[in-house]
């Protein structure tokens, strides 16, 4: 391993977080509704995830991928039972209902349940270890098992290039917050719930298909 390698899994972190899923909404949805600390604190429960599928990359592989054949169909399908209900729970919430009356403007607060969401909406598509698998090969990460300490540093790297790809992405939101208006907020809120939902009945259709198939 040498320092080409972290700065590889720094892009690695930054790189997976970008594709466009279930934890995106929610980041836009807490940061547009609740402020850029809550957007972040979100995108750091997709960094665990993230960290936690890299860490399997480097030590079981071939495990992961053994247990994804197995039982990926039926974890599939429980992670979009889980989905179905964050996302309504997402549409239906009132963004306002913590604001002061004789306040305009949205506070910036942070909520622990911001992420746990986060935890659970990543953890619920077991797949996403697949493209870190194949970022760590198109990049050609060389870390093993035996390489000690070396694989804390690339785990880590992974893990800061993920949180600052939620950094900027939170920061930028931010920025453009105040340019919205209270009714835009709700619709931002409305649409991302039924976004998530969207992404919950697909998972749990494409497993169920597979299942009886």
């Amino acid at each position: 391993m040498t320092a080409v390698d972290i700065i590889k899994a720094l892009v690695l972190g930054f790189c997976v977080s970008v594709p466009f899923g279930p934890v995106a909404i929610l980041v836009i949805q807490n940061t547009v509704s609740k402020g850029r600390r809550s957007g972040f604190v979100t995108g750091l429960g997709a960094t665990v995830v993230d960290s936690t599928w890299a860490t399997v990359c480097v030590f079981a592989i071939g495990m992961a991928r053994h247990l994804l054949d197995v039982y990926g169909t039926q974890v599939q399908a429980v992670g979009g039972m889980i989905l179905i209900p964050i996302g309504v729970m997402m549409a239906l919430a009132n963004p306002f209902r913590t604001l002061d009356r004789k306040e305009h403007h949205l506070q910036d607060r942070v909520s622990p349940k911001d992420f746990i969401k986060s935890l659970t909406m990543g953890y619920s598509n077991p797949g996403a270890i697949l493209i870190m698998f194949a970022l760590f090969t198109a990049l050609g990460i060389n870390v093993s098992p035996t390489d000690g300490y070396k694989v804390v540093f690339i785990i880590v790297a992974v893990a800061a290039g993920s949180i600052s790809y939620w950094a900027l992405f939170s920061g930028i939101l931010s920025r453009l917050r105040r340019a919205f208006k209270p009714a835009a907020v709700l619709w931002i809120n409305r649409t991302t719930g039924v976004a998530v939902v969207v992404f919950g009945l697909w998972f749990l259709v494409s497993s169920l298909m597979k299942i009886i198939h």
